[in-house]
């Protein structure tokens, strides 16, 4: 009794972050469907936020790294919350041509995790995402997640 007991509260330990997280739900933004965007938000302690940006790629469309090459521009957001720091982790990008410029960013699906250091009860911003097929095109994707709910 007492180790299904142990199992048990482990598992409610590991479940109940998991609850408290902040999700957007996917945002196709003003993007016509090239892309859909999820922001999930989970508070660490009274100062630290992680917050992963997902980005779900239509088939033959890419987005760009945070160096991006020649022709490209990275990704961006334009916070609405104040922020002592931002610290935006990048996964390994692909190296592909545009228009016959070299470029470095993602052809598929990707997330990216940042750390977001705010006392703030809210996380509002816009990211804007570059959106490349032959042409590329920048959407916005704004966001408000509510770090106080359950």
């Amino acid at each position: 009794m007492s180790l299904i007991f142990r199992v048990l509260a482990i598992g409610l330990c590991l479940w109940l972050p998991l609850g408290w997280a902040a999700d957007s739900g996917w945002l196709l933004g003003d993007s016509s469907g090239q892309a859909r965007v999820r922001f999930s938000a989970a508070r660490q302690d009274t100062q630290r936020v992680d917050l992963v940006v997902q980005v779900a790629l239509a088939a033959g469309w890419k987005t760009y790294w945070r160096a991006p090459g020649e022709g490209g521009v990275a990704p961006s957001i334009a916070w609405r919350t104040p922020l002592a720091s931002v610290n935006w982790r990048w996964p390994v990008p692909q190296r592909f041509t545009v228009a016959g410029l070299t470029a470095q960013g993602y052809t598929q699906d990707v997330s990216f995790p940042l750390q977001v250091d705010t006392s703030a009860l809210r996380l509002q911003g816009v990211l804007t995402l570059p959106l490349c097929s032959n042409v590329c095109v920048l959407h916005d994707y704004p966001f408000d997640l509510d770090l106080t709910a359950p």
